[in-house]
């Protein structure tokens, strides 16, 4: 068995469990995202495509738990049939990824995997990767690339303007 084999076996194991209510004490004071060197869980890491090269990083997420249910019907008579439900149409690791995605506008999310959770938190480990700036543009708001192609297309227009001049 390989390296990542024994990681993945001792992260299923009870023996790793006071190490991670540890690294949970330091984790509740650090700020809600953070950017990591290196990732915690190198073999599941390495299971979604990690690779420590220039361009990728790693930032660990923490995502309060509850509050997932509607709010609370106010005044009026209500039918047997609203109720307040759980609201489960996104899952914690996604809320995780897109909270990650707003925090690093220039980088694109590829992966993310659970760590830890306890009575409050979970959390997430996400996998980013740098994006070039053509890749940006195309991420903003149709507002502005509108606004972007359209003063592209004035330019060109012009310059072809321009050339049926000479």
């Amino acid at each position: 068995m390989g390296i990542h084999k024994y990681l993945q076996q001792l992260w299923e194991s009870e023996d790793i469990k006071p190490i991670i209510q540890n690294y949970m004490i330091r984790w509740r004071k650090e700020p809600v995202i953070v950017k990591l060197e290196k990732p915690t869980r190198l073999d599941r890491a390495h299971s979604l495509g990690y690779k420590a090269k220039n361009g990728f990083l790693i930032a660990r997420v923490r995502i309060g738990r509850g509050g997932r249910k509607r709010m609370k019907f106010k005044g009026g008579r209500r039918s047997k049939h609203m109720r307040r439900r759980k609201v489960l149409s996104m899952s914690y690791q996604w809320v995780a990824e897109g909270r990650v995605a707003r925090a690093f506008p220039n980088c694109e999310v590829l992966n993310s995997y659970y760590l830890a959770k306890d009575g409050i938190n979970y959390w997430f480990e996400v996998y980013l990767w740098i994006q070039k700036s053509l890749k940006i543009i195309e991420s903003l708001s149709g507002f502005l690339i509108r606004r972007i192609l359209a003063g592209f297309s004035m330019a060109k227009l012009a310059l072809e303007k321009e050339a049926a001049d000479l």
